[in-house]
Formats: structure tokens, sequence, C-alpha cells
């Protein structure tokens, strides 16, 4: 998955303008991630990545790029 595609995502998730987000953002500072977004950034994980994400990752996870490299396990590092 192109980081372009997962940041578009993100932004319908939390109904952000498009091209608002880079990916460096903190996920506490971003308007509209709340359970909802959660819930909505696990459905797009399982729907397009194919993958089950565990819901302690998304919590221990800081920036837009922490929940991207969940996305990406063969190219984390």
């Amino acid at each position: 998955m192109s980081k372009d595609r997962f940041l578009r995502a993100v932004e319908e998730i939390v109904e952000a303008d498009a091209g608002t987000l880079q990916g460096n953002e903190a996920l506490s500072g971003i308007n509209g991630w709340d359970s909802m977004a959660v819930l909505g950034f696990i459905a797009f994980a399982d729907s397009e990545c194919g993958l089950t994400v565990a819901p302690k990752s998304i919590v221990a996870a800081k920036t837009l790029d922490d929940l991207y490299r969940l996305l990406t396990p063969a190219t984390a590092g």
C-alpha cells in the first residue's frame, strides 16, 4: 500500500480535507481521531490490506507514520 493511499484513507476516516495529512502528525492532535476513527482504521486494514491489526498496536501508535507501519510489516524497520 502506498503511503499516499493510506493518508487519503485516514483523511476520509477523520473527515479531514484532502491533502492535509502528511504522516508525521501526532494522532492526539488530529481532529476526528477517536474511537470511531479507530474502528474505521481497523476496517480499512482488513478490507484494503487483508490485515487484522491488534487494538493494542493501535493504542501504542503515536503518529500516522506509526499506523502506516502497522499496514506495511514487510517494510517496517
